[in-house]
């Protein structure tokens, strides 16, 4: 990871769940069920590429902050940011659920598959064959 604002040849990105996350210390970002955000005060600064997948049942994220938060990433339509809504998901559904549920496996997948194709995208791939 980068410290401040030092530049570098390598890309870095960073995937978390729950609350939201400090400093410009990475290239691309991806979020499962973001909570603690503050709309659209949170949402309007952002200049990474973002990746946010939240549940249409998240008590923690009500459904009109997540269309909010849609509205306002997406609006720029040039692929950098992306929400992704799965109907029946609650809040942790992508690090937690019953691992025996066919329906909460789906949606940790669903989550999991959005994470792995975001960060495919937007990371350099001669940096991971370094690795």
């Amino acid at each position: 990871m980068r410290r401040g604002n030092e530049s570098s040849n390598e890309n870095a990105g960073e995937a978390g769940a729950g609350a939201k996350r400090p400093a410009r210390l990475i290239d691309a970002g991806f979020t499962a069920h973001p909570s603690l955000l503050k709309i659209p005060a949170d949402i309007n600064p952002v200049t990474l590429p973002l990746s946010i997948v939240l549940g249409d049942k998240d008590p923690s994220f009500k459904l009109a902050r997540v269309q909010q938060t849609k509205a306002i990433l997406e609006k720029e339509e040039d692929g950098q940011y992306e929400v992704l809504i799965i109907p029946g998901a609650k809040h942790g559904f992508a690090i937690r659920g019953d691992p025996k549920g066919e329906e909460a496996q789906r949606q940790r997948s669903q989550a999991k598959m959005q994470a792995l194709g975001w960060f495919e995208r937007w990371m350099d791939d001669s940096n991971l064959k370094a690795a």
